[in-house]
């Protein structure tokens, strides 16, 4: 198919109004590739899907779905000459994206594996310079699990897509507690549980990551602490 060259302007109306003259006459007779072409020309000439959806007088998700037609595979692309074969192509997408999402899904619980070991590490040595007595290291851990889930629930914290703060580093170093020495009881608890939700959520601003890694340290609490 030979598509209309639309004039190049800065007005958007303009480039609005030639490209739905055009797809108005011609969309409907076309095969679906080449509805997915002119709309692919129409995407190149910075026209939404909502506003080349409304000239055309078809849904924005039609327009979506004449679009991911061409993420499919050329020899697939060739075959789409009718509604039928168009359809047929949809669930094929469908299939593709749902292989993508899968993958997606597997390396994303991978990385957050590897960040939890990692975490653990870092807590474990942590929770040994702060000399914790191995018998309080699940406590803490399991409070500050629900501190931090309650400030997520609640609005009060939010996560972020960083797994790991750039500055982690330097916040481990700020981030010790003080006087701990001078604290005995509920009180030395406390201020440790209070250190750990504050140093976690901004080391590790991600809420996935963070939950996968206290989860981890409180399956291995046996082994944390003095």
């Amino acid at each position: 198919m030979t598509f209309p060259h639309f004039v190049s302007t800065a007005n958007a109306d303009n480039q609005l109004r030639e490209f739905a003259k055009h797809a108005q006459a011609t969309f409907s007779g076309l095969e679906p590739i080449d509805r997915s072409k002119l709309l692919n020309r129409g995407r190149s000439l910075g026209l939404s899907n909502r506003s080349m959806a409304k000239a055309i007088g078809v849904s924005e998700g039609t327009v979506r779905n004449y679009l991911l037609l061409l993420k499919l595979p050329l020899q697939e692309r060739q075959a789409l000459t009718s509604d039928k074969t168009y359809r047929r192509a949809l669930r094929r997408i469908g299939e593709i994206k749902e292989l993508d999402n899968r993958a997606k899904e597997a390396t994303e619980a991978r990385i957050v594996e590897e960040i939890a070991a990692k975490g653990f590490k870092v807590i474990k040595s942590l929770f040994l310079e702060i000399r914790l007595a191995s018998a309080f290291a699940e406590q803490v851990l399991e409070e500050a699990k629900f501190r931090i889930w309650v400030a997520e629930d609640t609005g009060a914290l939010k996560s972020s897509e960083t797994h790991w703060a750039k500055e982690y580093k330097d916040i481990i170093v700020q981030e010790k507690p003080e006087n701990l020495s001078t604290l005995g009881g509920v009180d030395y608890l406390n201020a440790v549980i209070v250190w750990f939700c504050r140093w976690m959520t901004r080391v590790m601003p991600n809420s996935r990551s963070r939950s996968a890694t206290i989860d981890l340290a409180l399956e291995r609490a046996y082994s944390l602490g003095v």
